[in-house]
C-alpha cells in the first residue's frame, strides 16, 4: 500500500505492533516533516493498513 509517497507491505504491518511499527519508520520515512508529525502519520498509516487487513478476513469468512 502506498501513503504519501511511501510504500509499506500490508502483511508485514499487520504482523507488528503499532509501537514496533512507529519505531521502525520515524528515522526512515517523511524526514521533511515534523517528529510530531510523522508520528500521526504513522499511526494513522498503521490503524488503516490493519482495518483493511480486519475488513478482508472478514469479506473472505463471510464469502469462504
Amino acid at each position: 500500500m502506498r501513503i504519501e509517497g511511501v510504500t509499506f507491505v500490508e502483511h508485514a504491518v499487520c504482523s507488528m505492533t503499532k509501537a514496533d511499527f512507529i519505531k521502525m519508520h520515524m528515522s526512515v520515512v517523511w524526514q521533511n516533516r515534523s517528529e510530531v508529525d510523522r508520528k500521526k502519520m504513522l499511526s494513522d498509516a498503521y490503524d488503516f493498513i490493519k482495518k483493511k487487513g480486519t475488513e478482508v478476513e472478514s469479506d473472505s469468512e463471510l464469502n469462504g
